[in-house]
């Protein structure tokens, strides 16, 4: 008797799906964001290099950026979750 080939437990593992809209719509809001971010932190390194910010703005813009990094990276992460699944 012919052998066959063993299926798999659970084929919907096995088949990539598709970005659903509200994923599809939050990959495009964190794209939006991620250059937001990018712009003020620009911003805020320009502030902190050229030196001519006193010592509270330096240190408001200091925290800030830490904070803005933050949530880059978070930003970033979910991004490239979205991305993956909808590979």
């Amino acid at each position: 008797t012919p052998k066959k080939a063993p299926t798999p437990a659970n084929p919907a593992a096995e088949t990539p799906r598709k970005l659903s809209f509200k994923e599809k719509r939050e990959m495009e809001q964190l794209e939006a964001r991620l250059e937001e971010i990018a712009g003020e932190k620009a911003e805020l390194e320009s502030l902190m290099n050229t030196g001519g910010a006193s010592y509270s703005e330096l240190q408001e813009a200091s925290l800030r950026y830490q904070s803005l990094s933050a949530e880059q990276d978070s930003a970033e992460l979910r991004w490239l979750e979205l991305s993956e699944i909808g590979e």
